[in-house]
């Protein structure tokens, strides 16, 4: 089953390794405050965080984390805009397509809705915090595929971030917004119905 953050986590952990830090976690929260992994750190050394960030760009080779903080006893990660789309075009890649889904559902009509925007084709993704909020949620539907519980309320979380992800955009820029957006569509209609699969049937 494709899971981005264990990619990622396992990416970070990899590039970290001898550091003063404990095992990297996916952050999974609604809302929407700008950052992606959380590695446990006890060292006090706020300089710790941009150590952490050069280490991963320079085992990746790449701008793969483009922000850090230290905060007590933990550091934050910011993946980069590049990363996010790299992993949605794997989901894209390696999941299976979607099928019919209940439009009556949340999930059902948000999946209608992505699979729309997702004839925009593969332009990227827009700089744009509500937009890379919700692909990051997106992304963490699959993420306990074996868990239906789990699985569930993160479905219901990513389509209630998805339904939004234009909402800072004003009314006449919306159009122009999803027509540069339609790799979020390529890859959430095909997250989703996932995610109403494992719901459903406790597997895909």
């Amino acid at each position: 089953m494709f899971n981005a953050y264990d990619i990622v986590t396992e990416a970070i952990d990899r590039a970290t390794e001898g550091k003063p830090v404990g095992r990297s976690k996916a952050v999974y929260s609604p809302k929407c405050f700008g950052y992606n992994i959380t590695l446990p750190y006890t060292g006090g050394d706020a300089g710790m965080a941009g150590e952490i960030k050069a280490a991963c760009n320079a085992a990746m080779n790449r701008e793969y984390i483009a922000g850090a903080e230290t905060h007590a006893r933990s550091i934050w990660l910011k993946l980069d805009k590049k990363e996010i789309e790299s992993l949605l075009r794997a989901a894209v890649r390696e999941l299976p397509e979607a099928g019919l889904a209940d439009g009556d559902t949340m999930a059902g009509f948000t999946l209608m809705k992505m699979r729309t925007l997702a004839k925009s084709g593969d332009r990227g993704l827009s700089e744009d915090a509500r937009i890379l909020h919700a692909m990051w949620l997106a992304l963490g539907i699959t993420a306990f595929h074996k868990d239906k519980k789990r699985t569930r309320a993160r479905l219901t979380e990513a389509c209630k971030a998805i339904d939004g992800m234009f909402s800072g955009f004003a009314p006449d820029k919306r159009a122009s917004a999803r027509a540069m957006n339609g790799l979020a569509g390529m890859a959430a209609h095909k997250l989703i119905y996932a995610g109403i699969i494992i719901e459903e049937d406790g597997y895909i």
